[in-house]
């Protein structure tokens, strides 16, 4: 019964092969928050190399692949144009099919990568197209394909091989069984989950515990900077912060004061007079003396001077307007009021000491996309504490799959995440990965939580994509082999 519904899949998918690529890509894009439907991206990966095995126009069917997973990944994108409807809603649809399009082009690129290798040039070029998105152009790594199997049993192996090790494996699978080579299948299988199941070696820190209060604001992204509203807002965030027990230290959102830091003073003092002796870390934008301006985490402590961190990885027409200079040079000078930007990048990413002496690696909204980044200034923190505003992102997919990311940052650095977002959902998530307590979605409130800073060795810590380059290189050789002996 079984063989006659996927050999019946096939014949559809090779009547309609246009059709059914796209629609094959928007299959696999459902392993992804919030519906985690993992065992149909599996699926939808072996019918499209069981599709492409024998086709001509491998670039074609790249692109198109592409861009049904990325319509479907990233349709939380036309969330920012809908907060003004009647100014930016008519962009929504465009911007939604321009992302996905040219998110697609990089699949494209694999297809064409793939003409002459078969099924493993697919492996090959599919996990390098994931692999550059995620570095070319300051680099965009929402929605890697590894992430389809996060509510999966494998979802250990990434810290092992990281993402774009675990894209590779999950490919190679995908590629075997399409191949009808099931044992081959079943023992890379059987690799990456006795990797995802060995128990880690645990670390424990100097200070065992803390103890931290989330407070979540839950501010709607046109109401948040209405002069009517905010203040509103800001009251919540006060009261929350004077509320018993006492704890080792509050946190607020992205941007969660209204005002710049430069003319904060009266909001700063009565959030101090709130927290008392308790530390208070909070999202704020600050402009420095060359006027430039910054988004900005302060950690703020009783009887010392504040510790300040601007956002280093900006988003590209949300923060900062690529090419903006030459832009305005040529006579386009509407571009900063149309986009609305105008960032500048911080510079440094030195941890961050709380008055109990524990240290965190502080990240703003969209910088822990960044596995790279992330790894490169983790240095000898305790605990990652990451603020955002996911009211920009919408109600469904955009905040869900935000937190996705950030549960498989934990697993791969194996230690623990704080995570604070304006509307939800803000969570504390241990270093395997699994979320201690969390509030849910486009609720008001505050939650304690105490986070144990428990850290685990990962293979992945200690050598980051080196273990993926071996992988890739040796499955490369081989397929240029084969391609040889075909030849």
């Amino acid at each position: 019964m079984r063989h006659r519904v996927w050999d019946r899949a096939l014949r559809l998918s090779a009547r309609y092969p246009k059709c059914s690529v796209v629609l094959l890509g928007s299959g696999v894009a459902l392993g992804h928050a919030p519906l985690s439907l993992w065992p149909i991206s599996i699926a939808c990966l072996i019918l499209f190399f069981s599709l492409s095995r024998d086709a001509a126009s491998s670039m074609k069917l790249g692109w198109m692949l592409g861009f049904g997973y990325f319509l479907v990944t990233m349709n939380w994108i036309v969330e920012p144009f809908l907060v003004d409807l009647q100014t930016t809603g008519f962009m929504a649809p465009f911007a939604l099919i321009l992302m996905a399009g040219g998110l697609a082009l990089f699949w494209g690129a694999a297809g064409w990568f793939a003409r002459g290798f078969g099924p493993l040039g697919w492996v090959l070029g599919l996990t390098m197209a994931d692999y550059l998105r995620g570095v070319l152009f300051t680099g965009f790594p929402w929605g890697l394909l590894s992430y389809t199997l996060v509510e999966s049993p494998f979802v250990g192996f990434f810290a092992w091989v990281g993402p774009h090790g675990v894209t590779l494996f999950l490919l190679l699978i995908s590629a075997l069984c399409a191949e009808r080579l099931l044992v081959r299948a079943a023992g890379v299988s059987a690799i990456m989950l006795t990797c995802a199941l060995i128990p880690l070696p645990e670390m424990r820190r100097d200070v065992a515990e803390t103890t931290v209060r989330l407070v979540q604001p839950n501010a709607p992204q046109e109401q948040k900077w209405d002069p009517f509203y905010a203040p509103i807002f800001l009251d919540r965030m006060i009261d929350a912060t004077a509320a018993d027990p006492k704890v080792d230290v509050i946190i607020w959102p992205e941007s969660a004061i209204y005002t710049a830091l430069n003319y904060a003073d009266r909001h700063i003092e009565r959030l101090r007079r709130a927290a008392g002796r308790q530390d208070v870390i909070f999202g704020i934008l600050r402009i420095d003396a060359q006027d430039r301006l910054y988004n900005s985490l302060v950690l703020s402590h009783e009887d010392q001077p504040p510790q300040i961190y601007d956002k280093r990885h900006l988003v590209p027409f949300g923060e900062y307007l690529p090419f903006e200079d030459w832009l305005l040079r040529n006579g386009f000078g509407f571009a900063p009021e149309l986009f609305g930007v105008g960032f500048s990048a911080g510079r440094s990413s030195t941890p961050m000491i709380m008055s109990n002496s524990v240290k965190i690696l502080p990240m703003i909204c969209y910088e822990i996309i960044f596995p790279r980044a992330v790894s490169a200034a983790r240095q000898d923190a305790d605990v990652i504490v990451q603020i955002s505003n996911d009211a920009w992102f919408g109600g469904f997919s955009g905040p869900a799959q935000h937190l996705e990311i950030t549960r498989l940052r934990a697993i791969e650095q194996g230690m623990p995440i704080i995570r604070v977002s304006n509307p939800g959902i803000s969570a504390v998530i241990d270093g395997r990965g699994e979320i201690v307590d969390q509030m849910p979605l486009n609720t008001a409130g505050h939650l304690d939580v105490q986070v144990s800073l428990m850290h685990y060795k990962t293979p992945y810590t200690w050598f980051g994509n080196w273990a993926f380059w071996v992988i890739w290189v040796a499955l490369f050789a081989l397929a240029m082999r084969q391609s040889v002996i075909k030849d």
